[in-house]
């Protein structure tokens, strides 16, 4: 679960759901930043976002950690963020 960059996460949940995966992954030793809720109610599938491509590795050691089935997707759209990784969780999440 190494990232190269900033080793900080920041993880999105759909509106209105509480969860413990901030937790889940501080106990596995990664180090989580910000946590908020998505602006949008219908995320189906939970993704995590990389923006370096050294650090897919450590997106598939996100959901590793979480002992769950991810989406794990390059792009740009939260580079801007300074964080290595974006987790979304989705409604699959949370069955």
């Amino acid at each position: 679960g190494s990232c190269t960059n900033s080793c900080r996460w920041d993880y999105k949940t759909m509106q209105g759901v509480e969860d413990a995966s901030g937790d889940i992954l501080t106990a596995a030793g990664f180090t989580v930043g910000n946590s908020s809720n998505s602006n949008q109610t219908n995320v189906e599938k939970t993704i995590v976002f990389y923006s370096d491509t050294a650090n897919e590795g450590a997106a598939r050691g996100v959901c590793k950690a979480l002992a769950h089935t991810c989406v794990v997707k390059f792009t740009s759209a939260y580079s801007g963020n300074g964080t290595a990784l974006t987790l979304v969780l989705g409604a699959d999440y949370l069955k």
